[in-house]
C-alpha cells in the first residue's frame, strides 16, 4: 500500500519522462567522460551505472573502450542492462543482482550512479544506500542535486545538505569525499522567476535554505567502501529515518489501519489547508485520495508547489477557479456518496470562506460524509457550516460552540482534535534540524523559530518595527540561529533581502518547506524555542513541548468578545498564560527569559490532556463515517438565497482579486526576479 506522500515512480518516470528521451543526460558528456574513464581505468576499464537511465553514460565511455553495464528500474531489452529496483532493497536479491553483475563485469568495476539520489523519496534513502553499498566493491561517482527541480519540484523528491548525505552514506559503511576535478568550476547563473517552470529554482537560490554549504546545485563526489562489515539493515532503517525526522510517520501508520480508510476528498481552499492535508497524506492510501485545489486563492507560486507534491504522489489533484469547477470534479471521480470530504476554511461569513462551504454542501447533499476541521485560534459567533460535522480541537471547544448553536447545528459538533498538532506531538531527533539544513546549523549554540503574522493587525507593533525587533535580535545573539517562518499570506519578508542574507537568519516560508517536504510542525520540534504572534504556530510549540513566548498583540483584534469565540487552550483555558515579550526584550533584542531559562514560566507540561483527542485524530476523523452523512438534509433557503448561492457557483477571485492573494503573488514575484 503505498502512501500519499510517497513517491510515484511509476507515473513519474515510466511513461513519458524527458530525462529518458534519447540523448538527454544531466550531465555533460563533453565534460565527464575523459575523468570518468580515468577512473574507470583504475577499475579494469569497468563501470556499473547505477539508475542509468537512457544509458546515454554507457554510449559516451564506448570511444575509451569501457564495458559499461546499466543498472535501472525501466522495463527495457538491452545489452548489458539488467532491471532492478533501487528504492527497495531485499539482501538476496541484492545478491543476486551482484552475481549477475560479477559475470558481466568481474569483481572490480567503477559504480558511478549519477542524477539519481535526490530522485529517490525520503522514506527509500535506506534502501538506496544499503543497495549501493551492495554493489559497490570499491569505489564509485555520485552525483547529488541539492536544490529543487523544474516544473515546481516535481521531480527532486529528497532535497537535502551535502553533509546529510555523507552521513547517510557513511551508516553502510561507505566514505565519500567531493570529487574537485567535476565540481570546479561549476557555478550556476542566477535564476529569475518569470518562467513558472524555473519559479522553485529561483526561490531556492533566493533563500538559499543551505545557507551555500555547497557552491553549485550539484556535487559529484567520489565514494569509497570503507566497511567490509555488511550493514545491519535493520539498524540502518533505525538510524536514518530518526536522523531525516520521518520515524514519526511510521508511528501514526502503526496507530491507524488504513486499510479501512474511505476515500477521501480533500478540498483546498486556503494555502494554510496545506498542513492538515499534508498530515492526513502520511497515512492515506495514494489511490484512496482526491484533492481540489483553489488556484484562484492560493497564489501560483504556492499552488504550483503543492500540485507537484501531489503529482510526484501520484495523488489525484483538480485545480479549479470556481466552485462549479470542484462540481465537475466531484461529477468526473464519481462515488462521491461512500466519500469523505473534507475542508478546513468553512466558518466565517465572507466570500472566499462561503466558496468552500458551497463545496462541501454539494458533497453533502450528494451524500458524503463531510467535515470541516478548526483550524483558527478564535470561531466566529456567526458560525456559519454547511459540512455535516465540525471537528473542534478539544472538549472545551467543542461545549462552547454546542452551547452557542441551535440543537440542529450543535449536534453536528464533533471532537476531532487536529492533525497538525498530532505532527507536532510526535517525538522526533534534536538533530533534524542540521539534518536537514546542514552541517553549519551545529555552530550555534541553539536554534529559534521566529513566527510572524504581519498581514494581519493583531500584532502591537507593526511590520516595520517588527522587522526593526527582529534585526535588533539578530544582532545581540550571534551564536543562536534564528528561523524565520512568515504567515502563509504575508509577503513583507520578500522586500527585506537584506535580512536575509545575515548568517544566523534563514527563511522557511511554504516554498521553502514544500521543497524540502517537512511539515511546519515537523519544523517546530527542531528548534529549541519558539516566539511567535497569537496563532497555532503556539499551539504547535506547546504540543511539541517546545518553550515559548508570545509577541506583544492587540487583545481587540486576537480576541474580540463581540465577534468571536476564542479557542480554549492548553493552559487552563486562559490565553493571559502564554508567556509575552516583554518590552525590555522588545526594546533591547534579548531572548527572553521563558527560552533561555524554561522554568520561568513557560507552561510546557499545562493541559497535556487538552491534546489528546489530537493524539487520536485519524481514527476519530474516520471514526465519523456514514454518522456524518446522517445530517445529509439539506437545509432550507429562501428563493433569495437560493439564488445567490447558485450565483457564486461562478464567481472565481481571479477576476475579483483577493487581496491577500494579489499582494502575496506580486511580492514574491518581485523577489524571484530580483538580481536575475
Amino acid at each position: 500500500m503505498r502512501r500519499g506522500c510517497i513517491t510515484d515512480y511509476e507515473s513519474i518516470y515510466a511513461r513519458n519522462y524527458f530525462g529518458h528521451d534519447a540523448g538527454i543526460s544531466s550531465f555533460d558528456p563533453a565534460v565527464i567522460a575523459a575523468p570518468l574513464s580515468r577512473l574507470a581505468g583504475q577499475h579494469a576499464g569497468r563501470v556499473l551505472d547505477m539508475g542509468g537511465g537512457n544509458g546515454r553514460l554507457a554510449r559516451e565511455l564506448e570511444p575509451f573502450d569501457i564495458r559499461t553495464m546499466t543498472v535501472d528500474i525501466a522495463e527495457r531489452e538491452a545489452p548489458f542492462y539488467a532491471r532492478a529496483d533501487l528504492s527497495a532493497y531485499a539482501a538476496g536479491s541484492a545478491r543476486e543482482l551482484r552475481a549477475r553483475v560479477g559475470e558481466v563485469l568481474g569483481d572490480d568495476y567503477l559504480l558511478t550512479c549519477l542524477d539519481v539520489a535526490e530522485h529517490l523519496d525520503i522514506e527509500h534513502l535506506a534502501d538506496f544506500v544499503l543497495n549501493m553499498r551492495a554493489l559497490l566493491p570499491r569505489r564509485g561517482l555520485v552525483s547529488i542535486s541539492h536544490r529543487p527541480s523544474s516544473d515546481w519540484n516535481t521531480y527532486h523528491s529528497t532535497i537535502l545538505p551535502l553533509s546529510s548525505w555523507v552521513h547517510i552514506l557513511r551508516l553502510v559503511g561507505i566514505g565519500a569525499t567531493p570529487f574537485d576535478e567535476l565540481n570546479a568550476g561549476r557555478g550556476m547563473a542566477r535564476i529569475g522567476g518569470a518562467d513558472p517552470s524555473l519559479a522553485a529554482i529561483a526561490h531556492w537560490q533566493r533563500v538559499d535554505p543551505f545557507r551555500s554549504e555547497q557552491p553549485t546545485h550539484q556535487t559529484y563526489l567520489l565514494v569509497e567502501a570503507v566497511s567490509q562489515t555488511p550493514p545491519d539493515e535493520a539498524e540502518v532503517r533505525d538510524r536514518i529515518g530518526r536522523f531525516l525526522d520521518i520515524s514519526y510517520r511510521a508511528q501514526k501508520r502503526r496507530d491507524f489501519d488504513a486499510s479501512n480508510a474511505p476515500v477521501l476528498h480533500y478540498h483546498l481552499n486556503f494555502v494554510q489547508d496545506w498542513s492538515f492535508l499534508r498530515s492526513l497524506l502520511d497515512v492515506w492510501p495514494a489511490s484512496r485520495v482526491r484533492t481540489t485545489l483553489r488556484t484562484d486563492l492560493i497564489a501560483p507560486h504556492l499552488a504550483g508547489s503543492i500540485a507537484a507534491v501531489l503529482k510526484r504522489a501520484a495523488v489525484a489533484c483538480t485545480p479549479i477557479d470556481t466552485v462549479q469547477g470542484g462540481f465537475h470534479a466531484m461529477d468526473h471521480w464519481g462515488g462521491v456518496d461512500e466519500a469523505l470530504v473534507i475542508g478546513s476554511a468553512e466558518g466565517y461569513v465572507s466570500a472566499t470562506h462561503l466558496s468552500a462551504s458551497q463545496l462541501l454542501f454539494e458533497a453533502r447533499r450528494r451524500g458524503a460524509s463531510t467535515l470541516c476541521l478548526q483550524h483558527g485560534m478564535t470561531l466566529p459567533r456567526r458560525l456559519t457550516f454547511a459540512a455535516g460535522s465540525f471537528g473542534a480541537w478539544d472538549e472545551a471547544t467543542a461545549a462552547t460552540l454546542r452551547a452557542a448553536l441551535p440543537p440542529a447545528d450543535a449536534a453536528r459538533i464533533a471532537v476531532t482534535g487536529s492533525p497538525k498538532l498530532l505532527d507536532a506531538l510526535l517525538p522526533g531527533d534534536d538533530a533534524a534540524l542540521a539534518a536537514r539544513l546542514g552541517a553549519q546549523v551545529g555552530a550555534f549554540a541553539r536554534k529559534v523559530l521566529i513566527g510572524t503574522n504581519l498581514h494581519w493587525d493583531a500584532h502591537r507593533h507593526g511590520s516595520q518595527a517588527t522587522y526593526a525587533w527582529i534585526e535588533r535580535l539578530l544582532a545581540r545573539n550571534p551564536d543562536t540561529l534564528f528561523v524565520l517562518r512568515p504567515h502563509p499570506d504575508d509577503s513583507s519578508v520578500y522586500g527585506r533581502p537584506d535580512l536575509l542574507a545575515r548568517p544566523n537568519l534563514v527563511l522557511m516560508d511554504d516554498m521553502a518547506l514544500l521543497a524540502l517536504d517537512w511539515p511546519v510542525a515537523r519544523l517546530v520540534r527542531a528548534v529549541d524555542g519558539v516566539i511567535t504572534t497569537y496563532s497555532t504556530l503556539a499551539l504547535d510549540a506547546l504540543a511539541a513541548g517546545r518553550p515559548l513566548a508570545v509577541l506583544p498583540y492587540r487583545h481587540d483584534q486576537a480576541r474580540r468578545p463581540e465577534a468571536f469565540f476564542p479557542a480554549s487552550l492548553p493552559l487552563n483555558g486562559a490565553a493571559d498564560a502564554l508567556p509575552v515579550l516583554s518590552d525590555e526584550d522588545w526594546n533591547a533584542g534579548c531572548l527572553p527569559a521563558a527560552l533561555t531559562s524554561p522554568r520561568d514560566g513557560t507552561p510546557q507540561e499545562a493541559g497535556r490532556e487538552w491534546f489528546e483527542p489530537s493524539r487520536h485524530c485519524l481514527s476519530r476523523i474516520t471514526g465519523l463515517g456514514r454518522g456524518a452523512a446522517a445530517h445529509a438534509v439539506e437545509p432550507t433557503r429562501d428563493a433569495m438565497a437560493e439564488a445567490a448561492f447558485e450565483a457564486a457557483r461562478f464567481v472565481s477571485f481571479d477576476r475579483h482579486p483577493h487581496q491577500d492573494r494579489a499582494n502575496f503573488t506580486a511580492g514574491l514575484t518581485a523577489f524571484l526576479n530580483e538580481g536575475a
